[in-house]
């Protein structure tokens, strides 16, 4: 629900890089061609939580994708996505 905040806590489980550093959920509109972004520092044990909030404004039908980042390394491919998720 828009204006309420929703935390994601989890962990990290890829193995091709063992020094991830930030999680970053991105949150695409149908349609839109900028993500709503929420990053979240990733602990030396890969443990993250990620405090989501969409203002009313953001309301909408959107897709989801996760990046993985490890220090320097610039733009990523998302690592999973998932849809449809509707914020009411």
């Amino acid at each position: 629900m828009s204006g309420q905040p929703v935390t994601i806590s989890g962990r990290v489980t890829a193995t091709d890089q063992s020094e991830f550093s930030v999680i970053q959920f991105g949150f695409w509109k149908i349609d839109a061609t900028t993500p709503v972004r929420f990053p979240a520092t990733v602990a030396r044990n890969g443990d993250f939580t990620i405090t989501v909030r969409f203002s009313d404004g953001d309301k909408g039908q959107y897709s989801l994708s996760t990046y993985l980042y490890w220090p320097n390394s610039g733009s990523q491919y998302p690592r999973t996505s998932l849809s449809t998720i509707t914020v009411e």
